[in-house]
């Protein structure tokens, strides 16, 4: 889904969804337009309606602590008033299987009870040797709905899985060119068939909507989850001399999560002459409690060209492991914002200006010796908001909005003196055309952006490099095009970004950030023919175009080259809701990387194929 947006690469490693929206890293999720915590197991969708990708400016209005580029928001899926069915199942290349149930109706004749059960089931191996998933989820909801001004649901999530995690693939560099290369195929691995990785996720929440006269609506929102996260993996160290010999040791990493979160809010709206008045009010609170346990222990080295597994797993509490980190901590977050919107003369001129004020403390005990408690000293900002919305005609709006964000640096650092670090802070203005024609169906939206993040925290020169300063500053500038035609039979989606993401520490513009891409496209077309009275037949294709990127964020780094991905769809109506399916993803069977960190890289998908088969009912 995400590559077919545009302007958002992933960058996800380990087993957690991780992003980057217009060259900045999105390390925070929202579901239903909460907070929520960052998702795990690689995403799963079998309870979720559809994404929301917000970007720029308006991501704060969220009251994100981290919406420099923008944020992911996923709607989740309701129970209807009416009895419905579905079951899926859908098998691909490298081993994939994968089946979902979706039961949803009314509890009581007055249909004030509702309830929704999505269960998914999925079993797959990889193009990577030695890897391997398996996944459980359930997901049951109820809503109750005492009258027609209230709703109340609760939300519920069960999620197990087990996998072996990525290490990705050392490369090799040239002697003669000095650049990285991958010189074997992207399926080897330099893991264990013993690596394990469990994920235990449960999570109840509760939104309560009440709508308590014409003019005021109230909102409140509270989750509970608890992740339980084992881990025991191989660990690259590094590659010897001859270029082939990769030297690694194990570690096992114990990881426990419990969040908590609650969210008010109160939504106002009247009308005094030709002014339409709109008014947010809203308090939040989150608190994180972990521990994370990480022991290493010696492994033996494998030859990258002709691997030999069966290295046998180590004792991780044996007289050769050591104990590396043992923490105990937690975090609390406490914020409060407001919204006002006036708008004139029916959307002609719209204004819209707000403030956030954000308190985050958090506290730590490192359980390896010489280290003591730690309280780090409150992060705490204050971030306007505010935007303009010109109408001069019905169908062409011009706008600009600009916000302010921060990042709280709690655990990653102090300074020499041994006090905490500040908070990354962060500013973020754009402006752009939107139109519209033909009744809404195309739909034209280009926009210009400027995102600057100061305070990025920057290690210190030996003999101080474990210690950090405050000095660090990025600087993002770019414009965004996003076309869509939509009618009864032809989707099209389109769009181009050009960014330019820099360094700007000490006054000095340096190189392209890491991994960022200055040009990204994608194109995708779909067209259904009614070839029968069930639905039809339905045929889509999309290409997804990445331009070169740089490998490291020094001067003159290696490029990562330009790549173009393309994807095809379909779908028949063999019966009344009986439909079959067909997805690729990289058609051509492009090689590109995905993520890297100089000398690892991960490859992205070659080609996939799927077929699936969904019964309605």
């Amino acid at each position: 889904v995400i590559p077919l947006i545009g302007g958002i690469p992933s960058a996800s490693t380990r087993n957690q969804d991780s992003f980057s929206i217009r060259g900045f890293g999105v390390q925070q999720t929202y579901i239903d337009g909460f907070r929520d915590v960052q998702e795990w197991g690689g995403g799963e969708f079998a309870s979720i309606q559809q994404l929301e990708v917000i970007k720029g400016p308006a991501t704060n209005l969220f009251g994100n602590a981290r919406g420099f580029g923008g944020i992911i928001n996923r709607i989740s899926k309701r129970p209807k008033d009416k009895q419905w069915e579905q079951v899926s199942f859908t098998a691909g290349n490298y081993d994939y299987y994968r089946a979902t149930a979706d039961v949803t109706g009314p509890l009581n004749s007055a249909k004030t009870l509702l309830y929704r059960v999505n269960l998914a089931l999925t079993d797959t191996d990889s193009f990577r040797d030695l890897h391997h998933l398996r996944r459980q989820f359930i997901s049951p909801v109820f809503s109750w709905k005492p009258t027609a001004a209230t709703d109340v649901t609760v939300f519920t999530e069960v999620l197990r899985q087990k996998s072996q995690e990525d290490n990705f693939i050392p490369t090799i560099k040239n002697a003669t060119t000095g650049l990285q290369e991958l010189t074997v195929p992207v399926s080897r691995s330099i893991d264990e068939p013993w690596q394990n990785t469990t994920i235990e996720k449960e999570s109840i929440r509760l939104t309560a909507d009440h709508q308590i006269n014409d003019h005021l609506t109230a909102r409140v929102a509270a989750f509970q989850t608890y992740i339980n996260n084992p881990i025991q993996q191989v660990e690259y160290l590094g590659t010897s001399a001859d270029n082939r010999t990769i030297t690694r040791r194990a570690f096992d990493l114990n990881r426990h999560e419990d969040y908590s979160f609650a969210e008010a809010n109160l939504l106002g709206k009247y009308q005094t002459g030709v002014v339409k008045h709109q008014l947010v009010l809203v308090a939040d609170y989150f608190h994180w409690k972990y521990r994370s346990n990480v022991r290493r222990a010696p492994l033996a080295s494998i030859d990258l060209y002709n691997p030999v597994y069966g290295a046998p797993k180590p004792d991780f509490y044996g007289p050769t492991a050591t104990l590396a980190t043992n923490t105990l901590g937690t975090l609390e977050a406490k914020g409060y914002a407001g919204t006002y919107q006036a708008n004139v003369w029916d959307d002609r001129l719209i204004l819209t200006a707000g403030v956030r004020h954000d308190k985050v403390e958090g506290r730590r005990k490192l359980e390896v010796v010489p280290y003591q408690d730690i309280t780090d000293a409150p992060n705490t900002a204050t971030t306007p908001r505010y935007g303009i919305v010109v109408r001069p005609i019905k169908p062409v709006s011009l706008y600009y909005q600009y916000s302010e964000a921060f990042q709280a640096n709690l655990g990653g650092g102090f300074r020499l003196d041994g006090s905490p670090l500040d908070p990354t802070t962060g500013k973020s203005s754009e402006y752009g055309l939107k139109a519209s024609v033909l009744n809404d169906r195309l739909q034209l939206n280009v926009a210009a952006f400027d995102v600057q993040v100061v305070g990025l925290p920057v290690r210190l020169a030996a003999p101080n490099n474990s210690f950090f300063e405050n000095a660090g500053s990025n600087k993002g500038t770019g414009t965004e095009i996003n076309v869509t035609y939509n009618d009864e039979h032809l989707t099209i989606m389109a769009g181009w970004v050009h960014q330019n993401v820099r360094p700007t520490t000490g006054g000095v513009t340096g190189p392209a950030v890491q991994g960022v891409p200055k040009e990204q496209a994608q194109f995708f077309a779909r067209y259904r023919w009614d070839v029968n009275k069930f639905g039809g037949f339905v045929l889509g294709a999309g290409v997804v175009y990445q331009s070169e990127r740089p490998l490291t964020a020094t001067a003159g780094a290696q490029m990562l080259p330009a790549n173009a991905r393309i994807y095809l769809n379909a779908s028949y109506a063999i019966a009344p809701g009986l439909t079959a399916g067909l997805s690729v993803t990289n058609l051509t069977d492009k090689f590109y990387v995905a993520n890297n960190n100089g000398t690892l890289w991960r490859p992205g998908d070659p080609r996939t194929i799927k077929l699936s088969l969904t019964k309605s009912w």
